[in-house]
């Protein structure tokens, strides 16, 4: 037991009062000599022990009422947790305000539910505790601990918002804030649906902080989001079909019909759409664009979902080339006019050349489509430059050259991990092609019976074994086209000399088709769409001065520009499209952010599933279940502490009324 008001404690000398006038009430009597008065002394005797009691009786009803009362005004309570933390002086309130909380129950969203509980329990809370209100913000003022009407303060401007904590983050920001206030023992409660918040971490949670958990479960289980969106290409080029592919997702137990779906470009409505997705499942769909310039090309695809809104939106920006550029490689004696090069003198391609001897490296830094063409030179210099290009996710096509040295196929080898055998001058043609494969995938609406396949008399024998994809396999097993996956792009191996006497495969209808989708799937695209939380995007800007800025928004912020990228520094606040300026106000490039989908998610875990995960990793909680009971009275029993100043004035009144039936009684 504790007192609220220790100070009043003095009033207790106030007992001296009645102790002073029943020792002031004993008085002197004058001694009188009567005869023989023995049965009077014995009367008296008894009288005297009668009055003896009542005297005693009276004192102590006076003495324990005024103890009483005067321990009532000091309001004498029991410290919620008694007798495991009495010590405790300070309160954490966690509030989860992530996307999440926006679900509805029958009181209201569940952040406003949240917020209810949390000033209910800070209220109830024994006076003198500080308390630390704690959201997923995890600003500087949370830090403190303060008293009850600074933390309705901050508990009135809670906002939902697009961060999410896992509870072991709130723990340690918890545990931060104690220290700076030079105290170990607390307690807190979280408030929260429990969803992207549990993490196996904490099962090194410090036992001096006593958590309590409120989970919150929402009325409707309901939500339909624009979960994500992707481009069959990597490489997205001016005036060619672009397929934009994105996904519709359910994440509720009902199917819903019938929901609006719109694309924009632009700000120009480019499609528009109604779809019903079952429960728990979701819709795939694709819209055919043009690019019909080089500039950033940005989007949004979105729908109309009450009451989560943060998914209803999904941006995206295109980064539109206007050609591809293709370099060659090749060896001596080979003509001017290569099958490579034929194809790719088309608008579509920029086509460099070079001479396995007079290579220039920097005229090959931002290629996206590499061919080494019967070059029988290997050393660093190309060794570097095919890592290079892999490393970016370009490809690359080897095409063997005859009378290949050994330190050619053994440099080959150990550099792309193919096993390039003997020489092989038997005559034989291709017995199946990898439809499958994305360079020859869509190519055949169905496999004609008698296709002419191409053939070769002149080739390497590769390993079947050392090769990831035989894109063209020969009677034999052996690959007319192997690859491998190396770095982020792939190696494709051409065994046969691209020549009339060792192949045809270089005038074959399948040839074309095959470079064209290996030439257009070269390197790693620019992502659609960056995540809000993301902090460097790759994008190299030469310009030494420029902003970024909302494409509705006035407002702009400077990023800071390293050597491999820019780095946002938590600037972007809220999804959207944004635009990449210099000083001028030029657009640079543009760039579209999107929340985390984690939060779209509308499944309630139980109030058992939320337990047993606590009890699994040895944690000690509380639980207050204010889903099966009335908040109020279960924030009472389990966090409010018991006031016994009722129970002192009853008693003393008790003893009042005591004192008095004696007085009557020996009047």
């Amino acid at each position: 037991m504790v007192f609220s008001s220790p100070l009043l404690l003095w009033a207790l000398s106030l007992v001296l009062l009645p102790i002073a006038i029943h020792l002031f009430q004993f008085r002197r009597y004058k001694k009188l000599f009567f005869p023989d008065i023995s049965l009077l002394k014995e009367v008296k005797s008894q009288s005297q022990t009668k009055n003896q009691l009542k005297h005693l009786l009276i004192l102590f009803s006076r003495i324990l009422s005024i103890i009483l009362l005067v321990l009532a005004f000091c309001e004498p309570i029991i410290p919620a947790f008694q007798g495991k933390s009495e010590d405790i002086k300070h309160i954490s309130i966690y509030v989860d305000n992530s996307f999440s909380m926006q679900a509805e129950t029958e009181r209201g969203p569940l952040l406003q539910e949240a917020a209810r509980l949390a000033y209910e329990i800070a209220s109830k809370s024994p006076k003198g505790i500080k308390l630390q209100l704690i959201t997923n913000e995890f600003s500087a003022e949370q830090k403190r601990f303060s008293d009850l009407d600074d933390f309705s303060t901050l508990l009135d401007n809670i906002q939902i918002s697009p961060k999410h904590k896992t509870l072991s983050e709130v723990f340690g920001f918890a545990k931060q804030s104690l220290r700076e206030e030079s105290t170990s023992k607390s307690s807190i409660y979280l408030i929260s649906d429990f969803k992207n918040t549990l993490d196996s971490s904490l099962a090194d949670l410090d036992t001096n902080l006593r958590t309590t958990i409120i989970p919150l479960r929402s009325a409707l289980e309901e939500n339909v989001s624009v979960d994500s969106a992707w481009v069959n290409s990597p490489i997205i080029q001016l005036n060619r079909e672009v397929y934009l592919h994105f996904r519709i997702k359910n994440h509720g137990a009902k199917t819903i019909y019938d929901v609006p779906i719109q694309v924009t470009l632009e700000d120009k409505v480019v499609a528009s759409a109604f779809v019903t997705i079952e429960p728990n499942s979701y819709l795939d769909t694709n819209l055919t664009l043009i690019p019909e310039n080089t500039n950033d090309l940005s989007g949004t695809i979105s729908l109309e979902d009450l009451p989560i809104t943060f998914d209803n939106s999904y941006f995206f920006t295109f980064n539109v080339l206007d050609k591809i550029k293709v370099a060659e490689i090749r060896g001596e004696n080979i003509t001017t006019n290569t099958p490579f090069q034929k194809l790719f003198s088309s608008s579509h391609f920029e086509f460099i050349t070079f001479n396995e001897e007079e290579i220039i490296q920097d005229s090959l830094s931002d290629i996206n489509f590499l061919v080494i063409n019967q070059s029988k030179k290997w050393n660093s210099g190309i060794e570097a430059i095919c890592n290079d290009q892999l490393k970016k996710g370009n490809n690359l096509v080897i095409v063997m050259p005859e009378n290949a040295p050994t330190t050619l196929t053994s440099s080959i080898n150990t550099a792309f991990g193919f096993e390039v055998q003997n020489w092989d001058t038997s005559k034989v043609s291709v017995n199946n092609i990898a439809n499958e494969h994305y360079t020859f995938k869509g190519v055949f609406e169905s496999r004609p019976e008698n296709l002419n396949y191409p053939f070769t008399n002149g080739y390497y024998a590769v390993n079947k074994q050392s090769i990831g994809s035989s894109i063209a396999t020969l009677f034999n097993q052996k690959p007319l086209i192997a690859s491998n996956s190396i770095e982020s792009g792939e190696v494709f191996l051409i065994p046969p000399p691209l020549q009339d006497q060792f192949t045809n495969l270089h005038r074959h209808a399948l040839f074309v088709p095959f470079l064209m989708n290996a030439s257009s799937a070269s390197g790693i695209s620019k992502p659609l769409s960056f995540l809000l939380e993301t902090n460097r995007i790759p994008l190299i800007v030469d310009e030494e001065h420029i902003e970024i800025s909302k494409n509705s928004d006035s407002s702009a912020f400077i990023p800071a520009l390293t050597y491999d990228g820019i780095l946002m520094n938590n600037q972007i606040k809220s999804a959207g499209n944004y635009q990449l300026k210099d000083n001028a106000q030029n657009i640079l490039s543009k760039l579209s952010f999107n929340y985390d989908r984690n939060e779209s998610a509308v499944s309630n875990l139980s109030f058992d599933e939320i337990q047993t995960y606590f009890r699994q990793l040895g944690v000690d909680i509380g639980s207050l279940d204010v889903t099966n009971s009335e908040s109020s009275e279960s924030i009472s029993e389990t966090n409010t502490s018991t006031e016994l100043w009722p129970i002192f004035i009853v008693a003393a009144v008790l003893l009042l009324l005591f004192e008095t039936l004696l007085l009557k009684r020996f009047s």
